[in-house]
């Protein structure tokens, strides 16, 4: 009995969440290999090469990914957050605008554009961005912790404690508490 694509896929997953990149990185090669158009392929391909430090040829799969089919917002921002981790801050830009016009209410590319436009010296565009993230999820606790930073870089410590506030209680019932207390030495140092 051969091994179908799926079936090399399933292992590509399974190797993938415990951890073990090689081999999935040779399931998902396995699953190309039969169908060279499987998009899911590409793009877990494309994470797993990320997590193994190729970064180029992550974004070639994520590319592979986006040619066979373009109207994926998810790829786009796998790419994106491959070329920001690269320094094409700019090529990530436009990832992230591909994806939020794909899916509008997309708040994780909102949220990523945010932290590259802040990387780029932009922050009132970066807070529009964690404005949006936090207008689609008002749960956002990260968004919530960058527009805060954003605004205490501006000098606007007023938005700034409030929104780290807004962070720590978020994270707080998220039970993640050491990003609270993270924040709260944060809201300390401005009070």
């Amino acid at each position: 009995m051969t091994t179908s694509e799926t079936d090399w896929f399933s292992q590509g997953v399974a190797a993938f969440q415990r951890g073990d990149y090689q081999s999935a990185l040779k399931s998902y090669t396995q699953a190309i290999q039969i169908n060279p158009n499987y998009v899911e392929a590409y793009a877990n391909r494309g994470a797993t090469r990320r997590k193994l430090g190729d970064h180029i040829g992550a974004i070639e799969d994520f590319t592979r990914a986006i040619e066979i089919n373009p109207d994926e917002p998810k790829v786009y921002v796998n790419r994106a957050v491959v070329q920001s981790e690269i320094g094409n801050k700019l090529e990530a830009i436009s990832d992230y605008d591909r994806a939020i016009s794909l899916k509008p209410d997309y708040a994780k590319a909102y949220y990523n554009r945010g932290i590259v436009r802040a990387e780029l010296g932009n922050k009132l565009r970066a807070i529009d961005d964690f404005d949006q993230a936090i207008e689609i999820d008002p749960n956002y606790a990260n968004a919530y912790y960058k527009r805060g930073y954003n605004h205490r870089q501006l000098g606007e410590t007023d938005l700034a404690l409030a929104d780290f506030q807004m962070a720590a209680e978020l994270y707080r019932q998220f039970g993640l508490m050491e990003e609270c207390d993270s924040v709260m030495a944060e809201i300390q140092k401005l009070q």
